[in-house]
């Protein structure tokens, strides 16, 4: 199989786990033997990748005029008010149970027509965090018998609620208290709906259909630069990503669209599902250690991939950008990407809303299929030059070698994050994160390229350049119809070394 799409990853440690999930009609029958045996891969566990750590929000002190022109807003305090972004009704593993004292969780992602079980061991501080809201709820009741003077705000409630009620208050009663009154539940997990609408988006292949088939023809495959091209609204010889999400919403396409057919009603099922099922094997085995006071330290570890005749494993490097970390795996062509994230110290600290002894846990359709792929850089944008092999690396996504992309052969990569408190939303209500588009021109570019690259690709393109075709040309040394860097700064040499005649090099523009 030609090689799929990769999710933006890290370059500090990624890896792509590729897992194949045997046709259900093949019955009992082996599966094809797979380049890796799964006992062989077994021995390289685990495998292990830091927790990200989200940017904290800068502080901001409203002026005098802003805060007459805002009404005031109640804070909101109930945990459904708090979180619309999370189901809260689940059945909660809770450290007075004997087999969730360990911060195991199990959960069921619907990918197609498989299922993936995945168990993950969550702890905090080296702490199973069931365990951890444990010691809390019985903190809590210590202090709630001794009734002191206090600023928590968690501690004020329950003392509260004893002098209400005129009597003692129990474990039951507390962490009833902190589920439903404060903090909600240890374990918040992410609505289904969430960024629902992102789960059919393809605005790549969309802008490369042009004649709206639903499907990328060879023709379409050979024109691929010239499609992007037109998606180029502002005219500056860059695509970026927002300009074919806007030349997708062509109104068109929506005659074309059909009723779902069975293999797109997997959308409408639960994409992730948590389960209490002890019996059942789950096809990985994760452990999340997050760390308060040191975030850096925080890590994820992929640490057991059950063997499974109908289960092939492959593992092999992979890069991606530096500011998104996690492992990709595959599973019936379908990539999925596991990562982590939690707040800075300093930050968990200053915000109302994040709790040590609380996780989330969130899954998405993340759509727009193509774009890791084809933006080898991860920086959201297709410059001149990277538009030129922009054909040969669309060819890539025809898996069957007919010269034609059905949208069959693009599926969209789903997102498994975990998070420390109630932050597992946060990296998925953005578009797989893009590395930052500005480019630090080198200190020996001269200064008139720098001033003549108005989009910033370290290109001169004919448009861009202010001087004639043949001084163009010039110094265009190898006939590409872009002067780089390399070319402007050599030409730059040349003219400081050959014996001066005139002010101004026949070969330099006028600047």
């Amino acid at each position: 199989m030609k090689d799929r799409f990769l999710p933006n990853l890290a370059l500090t440690i990624a890896l792509t786990l590729a897992v194949t999930i045997g046709n259900a009609s093949q019955g009992d029958e082996p599966a094809e033997k797979s380049e890796w045996e799964t006992d062989k891969f077994q021995s390289s566990f685990p495998i292990q990748w830091p927790v990200t750590t989200l940017e904290a929000s800068p502080a901001r002190s409203p002026d005098a005029s802003s805060m007459a022109a805002t009404p005031l807003q109640a804070t909101p305090t109930l945990p459904d008010v708090k979180f619309p972004n999370y189901r809260l009704g689940h059945r909660q593993p809770t450290a007075a149970n004997s087999e969730h004292s360990d911060g195991v969780v199990r959960m069921q992602l619907q990918i197609g027509r498989s299922k993936l079980i995945v168990e993950a061991t969550i702890t905090i501080d080296a702490t199973p965090f069931t365990i951890a809201r444990e010691s809390r709820v019985q903190r809590l009741v210590q202090l709630a018998s001794e009734q002191p003077a206090t600023d928590e705000r968690d501690l004020q409630t329950i003392i509260g609620y004893t002098k209400a009620v005129a009597e003692p208050i129990d474990i039951d009663q507390v962490r009833w208290i902190l589920n439903h009154w404060i903090d909600g539940p240890p374990l918040l997990v992410v609505n289904d709906h969430y960024q629902k609408f992102r789960a059919q988006a393809k605005p790549a292949f969309d802008a490369l259909d042009r004649n709206v088939d639903g499907a990328i023809s060879d023709v379409e495959i050979a024109t691929a630069a010239e499609s992007f091209r037109l998606c180029d609204t502002n005219r500056d010889e860059i695509v970026d990503a927002m300009e074919l999400e806007t030349a997708s919403s062509d109104p068109r396409r929506d005659a074309l669209k059909s009723p779902l057919d069975e293999s797109e009603t997997v959308f409408d099922q639960p994409l992730l599902r948590m389960i209490q099922d002890e019996n059942s094997t789950p096809d990985l085995e994760l452990q999340i250690a997050f760390d308060t006071s040191n975030p850096a330290e925080s890590v994820i570890r992929l640490t057991r991939v059950v063997s499974n005749p109908r289960i092939h494993v492959r593992v092999s490097a992979a890069t991606g950008s530096s500011n998104a970390n996690g492992v990709a795996i595959e599973v019936d062509d379908q990539s999925v990407h596991i990562s982590a994230v939690q707040q800075a110290a300093n930050d968990q600290v200053s915000s109302n809303q994040v709790s040590n002894d609380q996780v989330s846990i969130g899954a998405i359709v993340d759509g727009y299929p193509m774009l890791p792929h084809l933006d080898r850089n991860h920086d959201g944008r297709f410059t001149i030059r990277e538009l030129r092999t922009l054909s040969a690396q669309v060819a890539e996504f025809d898996l069957d070698d007919d010269g034609r992309i059905e949208s069959s052969e693009i599926t969209a990569p789903i997102r498994l994050v975990f998070g420390l408190g109630p932050t597992a939303h946060l990296p998925l209500a953005q578009i797989r994160s893009f590395a930052a588009t500005s480019i630090t021109p080198s200190t020996d570019t001269p200064e008139w390229f720098v001033r003549m690259d108005r989009n910033g690709d370290q290109d001169l393109s004919r448009g861009e350049f202010p001087g004639t075709a043949e001084q163009f040309d010039q110094l265009d040394e190898d006939h590409d119809d872009l002067i780089s860097p390399a070319e402007a700064t050599r030409s730059e040499s040349q003219t400081e070394s050959a014996p001066t005649k005139s002010s101004t090099s026949p070969a330099t523009p006028n600047h």
